[in-house]
């Protein structure tokens, strides 16, 4: 793989394939297999990012993607959708980085809704735990984007 070039070559990935313009050209080059998805769709992309959640019990960052086979690169994901946040979207969890504050509405709203249409802070803190594997933001992250208190900003949703 690219990542354990300089421990095992010695060098970098980058001149291994440059002389051949890409990572597949050189791995085809000294007849290696070179690992990839054919037909690469959002459906495909949403099911092994909901099946990477299940078997790790997180949700996946950039860094959880690389050198591993059984998924469509972080690449694929991006050409798709645009970014890796907006993937984890899709796939209906929430990204680590990237939320805006119409995504931390919609987490307060389905919160609020969950806990049938009344929300404190405490009661958020609750479902904050049991909701962390799926990066449900911290209280305090979602005061420090609004700027606001806690009641205020559910006042205000």
């Amino acid at each position: 793989s690219k990542r354990d070039c300089i421990k095992v070559v010695g060098m970098s990935a980058y001149k291994i394939y440059k002389p051949f313009g890409t990572w597949n050209n050189a791995l085809n080059a000294a007849d290696l297999k070179v690992r990839r998805f054919k037909d690469i769709s959002e459906k495909l992309i949403i099911e092994k990012i909901k099946e990477f959640v299940k078997e790790k019990g997180f949700v996946p960052e950039q860094r959880d993607r690389l050198n591993n086979p059984g998924y469509p690169s972080f690449e694929s994901a991006r050409k798709i959708f645009g970014s890796w946040p907006d993937a984890v979207k899709a796939a209906g969890y929430f990204p680590k980085r990237g939320l805006t504050r119409e995504d931390l509405k919609g987490i307060l709203r389905q919160a609020k809704q969950k806990n049938r249409g009344k929300l404190t802070k405490a009661n958020y803190f609750k479902m904050y735990k049991q909701h962390r594997p799926f990066n449900w933001p911290h209280p305090c992250t979602i005061e420090r984007k609004f700027k606001e208190s806690f009641d205020e900003i559910i006042h205000n949703i």
